[in-house]
């Protein structure tokens, strides 16, 4: 019984570290695409859509 709550443990502490860098590298690559975006359309346009 020991032994399979260990397993369990560091089963579900593998699955959470993998979801964490799943979710870091979504968050990099909205943020990239936003930075880009913001570029590209120019910082005071964006700034005014916002304000808008």
């Amino acid at each position: 019984m020991q032994n399979k709550k260990e397993i369990y443990k560091n089963n579900s502490a593998i699955k959470w570290k993998r979801l964490i860098i799943i979710n870091i590298k979504k968050r990099l690559t909205g943020v990239t695409i936003f930075i880009i975006l913001t570029n590209a359309v120019g910082y005071h346009n964006m700034i005014c859509i916002f304000v808008m």
